[in-house]
């Protein structure tokens, strides 16, 4: 059973390692930090279900929701460092009596950007907030796991010669985040991480292509990922994209997990299937997930728990032409939500 607890203040196995964390009263502290795509769907919610449910050995998972709307990376960053005053960001990392507590810290950038031409001055500056979240997220002892967002179902039409279907937008958004991940990881900084939420969007698009259907005509497995906007996810949307950032953070296959009762259960078995196969597929093809990474020689996959409660340590390794179209929300929200196994 899992009891999720809301504060608002504003059967595919992975490969197995050697150990799980020990059970203890918040085995892992997740902080999702983005805009209105991790604020809609109760995303952080589903998040702290699924922790546990993955691993059944832990009791309590926290996961806070930092949203503002439309946010890109750049502006995080300036309400994270203290450029902006002591904000919420601040508090959260950096001044606050959460600050350092924190395993996981999931970025999610404005939707578009990722995608655009990296010679650009917004893709750049989202570039080098990753940095500065890294390291602030980084020197509190925690790890920072990008979220790749999803294409948008038709294409943007904001931006259509960049963006003119689905397909095209996902692979310049993967692009975009593996540079952000090379970026943060420069100069000694330690690892990061990829949730690949996207590429399980991209897998139920391309079963469906397989099967010689149009995914995006009428009602479809595909379509149903998204509200009606095309852009932000729906109910099944935002359970896929939970179930991939605690699979590929944890190691353990998303068969099982639990889910609300919004999204329909006979969707159930091929979210999670999906979920468990786009990150059992990539371990080590490009797509940095941290499980892959987390055993003692840092090659070999295992199923994991937050680093510092392993005693492990990671490894060291202008708009310009395009527009950011399409409003991501426009509430700054501070959500708390607590999962556990009762």
């Amino acid at each position: 059973m899992i009891r999720a607890l809301l504060l608002s203040l504003a059967a595919i196995p992975l490969l197995v390692g050697p150990w799980l964390p020990a059970a203890h009263a918040e085995d892992a502290r997740v902080l999702m930090i983005g805009n209105s795509y991790v604020q809609m769907g109760a995303m952080d919610e589903r998040l702290a279900g699924s922790f546990p449910d993955l691993v059944p050995s832990w009791d309590e998972v926290v996961v806070q929701r930092l949203a503002q709307g439309g946010y890109t990376l750049a502006q995080h960053a300036m309400e994270a460092d203290g450029s902006n005053g002591d904000t919420i960001w601040h508090q959260a990392l950096v001044s606050g009596p959460d600050a350092g507590s924190w395993d996981w810290v999931v970025l999610q950038d404005q939707s578009q950007t990722p995608g655009f031409p990296q010679s650009e001055l917004m893709w750049m500056a989202s570039r080098t907030g990753a940095i500065t979240l890294h390291e602030l997220i980084t020197a509190g002892g925690g790890e920072t796991v990008f979220l790749l967002t999803w294409g948008r179902r038709d294409g943007d039409a904001s931006n259509p010669e960049l963006y003119p279907d689905f397909s095209t937008m996902q692979q310049r958004l993967l692009d975009g985040y593996l540079a952000y991940i090379e970026a943060v990881e420069e100069d000694g900084r330690p690892r990061a991480w990829l949730a690949p939420a996207g590429l399980a969007f991209q897998r139920v698009h391309d079963d469906l292509v397989a099967a010689g259907a149009d995914p995006t005509a009428g009602d479809t497995a595909f379509t149903r990922l998204y509200t009606p906007d095309g852009s932000h996810p729906a109910a099944s949307g935002s359970y896929r994209a939970a179930l991939t950032i605690a699979a590929a953070s944890t190691g353990r296959p998303a068969t099982g997990a639990s889910h609300l009762p919004d999204v329909d259960e006979k969707e159930v078995a091929y979210l999670q299937q999906v979920a468990t196969e786009v990150v059992r597929d990539h371990p080590f093809g490009g797509v940095p997930h941290r499980w892959a990474f987390a055993s003692a020689d840092g090659a070999a996959p295992g199923v994991t728990g937050p680093t510092r409660k392993e005693g492990l340590q990671p490894g060291c390794s202008g708009r310009g032409a395009h527009g950011a179209g399409g409003a991501e929300g426009s509430d700054q929200l501070l959500h708390r939500a607590v999962g556990g196994n009762l």
